[in-house]
């Protein structure tokens, strides 16, 4: 039988209350994946004293608009709409003024004429091919006047050690075999097949940010006081290069 990554079984497909409750709801594993939207919303409100233009890819529910202080004067969610996270937003946010959610399915899709002070993306950039990984990049650097804010998993070092392991022996299957998980461990991910989070290197990831971004910060989330190696995410704080 083929094993299965718990975190991309997507039980939100059938009930989506479920899956949010189950991965923010209480306890340890709901306070671990809370804290990039705390690290995201702390990072927007250190450098936003007024509502801004906010441009979000991998939007899902929208649910980074409950971090946003100011509130942005024009929120612009874009998502691939998998499992109909974009159907639930346009419900959850319905009439709220300068709000907008769309299709996103290649970069093609991201807007050209339109500027914007902010870009978000969320434990998003881990499931982009890296053949395709460019255009979102690229896009995202042109329309972007301001900061961009990302998080990612880190699936590296011991903590992929440890979490992957878990999954296998304890949580009933992992998408990364042993042999993923030791060259995971050791750096050696171009060893891995990449399939979302196997064989994903956060660091090859700001080496590519680097040629359209200045790299502003790279920060462990959510414990703030371990190094991003030793974090579960990693959060990464983006300037365009001609500012």
């Amino acid at each position: 039988m083929t094993e299965q990554n718990p975190d991309l079984a997507f039980p939100w497909a059938d009930d989506t209350r479920a899956y949010n409750e189950r991965l923010f709801g209480p306890g340890f594993r709901g306070w671990v994946h809370r804290g990039r939207f705390r690290w995201v919303g702390a990072q927007y409100r250190a450098r936003c004293t007024e509502p801004v233009r906010v441009i979000e890819i991998g939007c899902f529910d929208g649910k980074t608009l409950e971090c946003l202080d100011p509130k942005p004067s024009r929120y612009l969610g874009l998502d691939a709409n998998h499992e109909g996270g974009l159907d639930i937003a346009a419900t959850r946010w319905a009439g709220v003024e300068g709000t907008e959610f769309a299709l996103c399915i290649t970069a093609n899709d991201m807007p050209t004429a339109e500027r914007f002070d902010v870009g978000i993306s969320m434990e998003t950039f881990e499931h982009v091919p890296e053949d395709v990984l460019d255009g979102y990049i690229d896009r995202l650097a042109e329309i972007t006047d301001g900061f961009v804010l990302i998080t990612v998993p880190n699936e590296i070092g011991p903590i992929c050690l440890l979490k992957q392991t878990l999954k296998r022996v304890a949580l009933g299957g992992s998408q990364f075999s042993w042999s993923d998980i030791w060259n995971a461990t050791l750096g050696r991910t171009e060893r891995i097949a990449r399939l979302d989070h196997r064989g994903f290197n956060y660091r090859r990831l700001i080496s590519r940010l680097r040629r359209s971004f200045r790299v502003v910060a790279v920060r462990g989330v959510p414990f703030p006081f371990l190094p991003a190696y030793l974090n579960v995410n990693v959060g990464i704080i983006l300037e365009p290069k001609t500012r």
